[in-house]
């Protein structure tokens, strides 16, 4: 039987593309070589269920890396605005918070005027690994219309996902406006 240049052709044309989509296969489809340990940095979640482990997750040590070697205290500590310091728009707002006061990386901030009602509100993002027990740093910008009223409140509220009150919380810092 004679094959005819068409069917030479077809039959190149099938063995090479059966050649491809094999080699596609291989290379592509194959699965990837894993390691027995996860990578901590690609986002699992490691825990260590040894005694020595548990002992220093249930009291940390004490930081002493302030100049003045004096504890903070409090689950936020706010650099600005001080306490009846003047603001305006935009604002920022910067300080550091307990790990415990994020959720995600984030907690909500809300500035009152003296009538509790809302001038602005924003989202703080923590600057750091928020997984801690330590203060981890956190900054927003709030742009708002000057208010009526002279006296305000900038309300930085623990993150509650779960919506217990037991688990909320939140800091009020009193701000003047111009």
């Amino acid at each position: 039987m004679a094959w005819s240049t068409a069917q030479r052709a077809w039959l190149v044309v099938g063995i090479v593309a059966l050649v491809l989509g094999a080699a596609f296969g291989y290379f592509a489809l194959r699965p990837l070589p894993r390691s027995d340990y996860p990578d901590v940095g690609s986002g699992y979640l490691m825990v260590d269920s040894t005694a020595s482990a548990a002992e220093s997750l249930a009291s940390p040590p004490p930081r002493t890396d302030r100049p003045d070697s004096t504890q903070p205290s409090g689950p936020v500590l706010l650099d600005t605005p001080r306490p009846n310091q003047f603001v305006e728009s935009p604002m920022w707002v910067v300080g550091r918070a307990r790990g415990s006061w994020y959720f995600e990386a984030e907690f909500p901030v809300r500035l009152l005027d003296q009538r509790d009602s809302v001038l602005t509100w924003g989202i703080a993002r923590a600057g750091g690994e928020w997984m801690t027990a330590d203060y981890v740093p956190f900054a927003l910008t709030l742009n708002f219309n000057p208010p009526q009223t002279d006296l305000g409140t900038l309300v930085l509220e623990r993150s509650n996902p779960s919506g217990l009150p037991e688990h909320a919380g939140s800091v009020r810092i009193p701000v003047r406006f111009r």
